[in-house]
C-alpha cells in the first residue's frame, strides 16, 4: 500500500513515555496505529487550498482537508471544505461516497472489497439510503472531470497546485475514478455531525501545523462561491474492518477530492489496562517462585 512517509507509531511513543517496560512490551505486541498528521487523537490529511475548480481556480468545490478519529469501536469523520453538505443543487452535483481500501493495492484492485460510507442521499450511487456498506464496489459518475489526473492537469495548467491530501495527484493509487457506490451490503447507519458536533470531538483542521495562515485562495467574492465550513458523521466500525487503509472522497464532478491514509485498530477496551498488565506480571513471577521452591 502507498503511505505517506511522515507516518509514525504513536502507540509505541506513548508506551515508552508512560507505561514502563512490561506494559510497553505488551502494547507493542498489540495492534498498532500508524497515521499521518496526528493532533489530539485526530488523523488529518490537509489538501491543497488552491485546487478547487469552478471554471476557474477556487470557489465552492474547494476541499481543505479531512480528519478521522477512532474512539473504541466508533469512527468519527470530519470534513473541512467550501462544498456544502447539500451539494450544488443548480448543477445537480452532490458529494460522492467515502471509500476505505484495506487491500494494500490500487483503487481498482480494492473494488468489491471496500468499506464505504454514503452520507449524501441525493448522489448517483447504485444503492439507496445512507449508511455503512461492506463488500462495496465503486463506479465513476461523469459529472465533470474524468479523473483525479484530469482535474490536476487543468488546475496546474492554470497556476494552481493540485493535491489529494495524503497522496499526490499523480499517485499510482488512482488507477480508477470511483466517486460513488455501485453496490454493497448495508451493515449500519451513520449519525451526521454539524460543526458544533464535530468540535465536541475536537475536530479542527487549523490545529494541523502550517495550516493557519495558509492563503485561502478559494475565498472568491459572491454568494455562489460558498463559505468554508465543517461537517461530518460517525459510525460503528463493522467487524473485521481493521488494519491500514487509504480512504478517498470526491465531489461527483471531481472538481476536488481528498485522500487520507491511516489504520483502524481493535477496540481499545479489549487491551488490558497497564495496572492489570503489571499485576499479571507479578502473579506470573509469584508462580515462578513457587515452582522453584517446589522443585
Amino acid at each position: 500500500m502507498i503511505f505517506n512517509p511522515k507516518f509514525f507509531n504513536t502507540r509505541v511513543v506513548q508506551c515508552v513515555a508512560s507505561l514502563g517496560a512490561i506494559a510497553c512490551l505488551s502494547a507493542v505486541s498489540a495492534p498498532q496505529a500508524n497515521a499521518g498528521t496526528i493532533v489530539n487523537g485526530w488523523n488529518y490529511a490537509v489538501d491543497s487550498f488552491n485546487d478547487g475548480y469552478t471554471g476557474q481556480l477556487g470557489g465552492k468545490y474547494e476541499f481543505y482537508g479531512i480528519g478521522i478519529k477512532q474512539v473504541g469501536n466508533e469512527v468519527i469523520v470530519g470534513i473541512d471544505s467550501r462544498f456544502d453538505l447539500e451539494g450544488d443543487d443548480p448543477n445537480g452535483i452532490e458529494w460522492g461516497d467515502l471509500f476505505f481500501n484495506f487491500g494494500g493495492g490500487t483503487m481498482s484492485e480494492g473494488n468489491g472489497d471496500f468499506l464505504a460510507v454514503r452520507f449524501a442521499s441525493g448522489n448517483d450511487a447504485g444503492v439507496s439510503g445512507t449508511g455503512v456498506f461492506t463488500n462495496a464496489s465503486g463506479q465513476f459518475v461523469d459529472n465533470g472531470f474524468d479523473s483525479v489526473g484530469d482535474h490536476a492537469a487543468t488546475v496546474n495548467s492554470e497556476g494552481g497546485f493540485a493535491s489529494v491530501g495524503d497522496l499526490a495527484a499523480n499517485d499510482p493509487y488512482f488507477d480508477a475514478s470511483y466517486n460513488v457506490l455501485q453496490s454493497g451490503t448495508k451493515v449500519g447507519d451513520i449519525a451526521m455531525l454539524d460543526e458544533a458536533g464535530l468540535s465536541s470531538y475536537g475536530f479542527n483542521l487549523n490545529d494541523v501545523p502550517g495550516t493557519i495562515g495558509q492563503p485561502e485562495s478559494s475565498f472568491l467574492s459572491g454568494a455562489d462561491f460558498g463559505e468554508r465550513q465543517s461537517f461530518g458523521f460517525k459510525f460503528e466500525l463493522p467487524p473485521g474492518m481493521l488494519g491500514q487503509f487509504v480512504a478517498h472522497i470526491a465531489a461527483e464532478c471531481f472538481n476536488d477530492s481528498v485522500a487520507i491514509a491511516g489504520e483502524f485498530i481493535a477496540d481499545s477496551t479489549d487491551v488490558p489496562e497497564p495496572s492489570l498488565l503489571l499485576g499479571l506480571a507479578g502473579v506470573a513471577g509469584l508462580g515462578l517462585i513457587r515452582r522453584r521452591r517446589s522443585a
